[in-house]
C-alpha cells in the first residue's frame, strides 16, 4: 500500500500501523549496528539478544519480527519498505531544508535557487511533506518540465503519487551536501 493512496479506514489503520513498525525497525537497526560494533570486538553479546522498552513493555527483535508476520505474510516487507521510504523521505526533506534555511538566513539564497536541482528538491520536498502526491501550485508550473538524472516532472503528474527511484533522491540529497560544501560560504 503506497502512503498517497490510501483508500479506505483499513488501509490507514494498515498504513498507520506499518509507519510505527517502521520507526521501531529503524530503533532495532541501530541498536543492532551500536551493539554488534561495540560487542563483537569483546565477544560478550549476541545480536539475538536485543531488546527495546516500549510503552507496551519490553520487546525483543525476534517477538518484534513474530508479530508483524501475524498480520499476513507482506507486513514485514510493507513494514521495510515503509522504514526506507521514512528514512529517504526525511533524509531529503532534512537536508533540503536546513541548507535552504542556511542560505535564507546567510543571504546566499540565490545561490541555492540557481542551481539545476533547486526546483526538482523544492517541488520534491513539498509533496512528501504533504501528501506524498504531486501538486503542482501556478508558481510551480513557471518551472514545469524540470528534470534531474532523468527522471521528468511536468504539469501531467499533478495529482499522481509520487514514484521516484530511491537513487534519485540520494543523488539529490548528495547534489545538495555537495552544494554545501563548495559552492556557499
Amino acid at each position: 500500500m503506497a502512503l498517497g493512496n490510501i483508500g479506505t479506514a483499513k488501509e490507514l489503520s494498515g498504513s498507520l500501523l506499518t509507519l510505527r513498525y517502521a520507526a521501531i525497525y529503524d530503533i532495532f537497526g541501530q541498536i543492532c549496528l551500536h551493539e554488534f560494533i561495540k560487542n563483537c570486538h569483546t565477544g560478550t553479546r549476541d545480536l539475538g539478544e536485543l531488546k527495546t522498552i516500549l510503552p507496551e513493555g519490553t520487546l525483543s527483535f525476534d517477538s518484534f519480527v513474530k508479530e508483524i508476520d501475524s498480520f499476513g505474510s507482506k507486513a514485514l516487507v510493507e513494514t521495510k519498505r515503509n522504514a526506507n521510504r521514512a528514512l529517504t523521505r526525511n533524509l531529503l526533506k532534512e537536508v533540503f531544508r536546513l541548507a535552504q534555511a542556511y542560505c535564507s538566513n546567510s543571504n546566499q539564497l540565490k545561490e541555492m535557487e540557481s542551481k539545476d536541482w533547486y526546483q526538482f528538491a523544492r517541488l520534491i520536498v513539498n509533496s512528501l511533506s504533504h501528501d506524498f502526491k504531486w501538486r503542482f501550485h501556478k508558481k510551480d508550473i513557471q518551472y514545469l518540465p524540470v528534470t534531474f538524472k532523468g527522471e521528468i516532472l511536468e504539469l501531467e503528474l499533478d495529482g499522481q503519487e509520487i514514484h521516484m527511484r530511491l537513487q534519485v533522491l540520494i543523488e539529490l540529497v548528495d547534489e545538495i551536501i555537495s552544494f554545501s560544501k563548495t559552492d556557499i560560504k
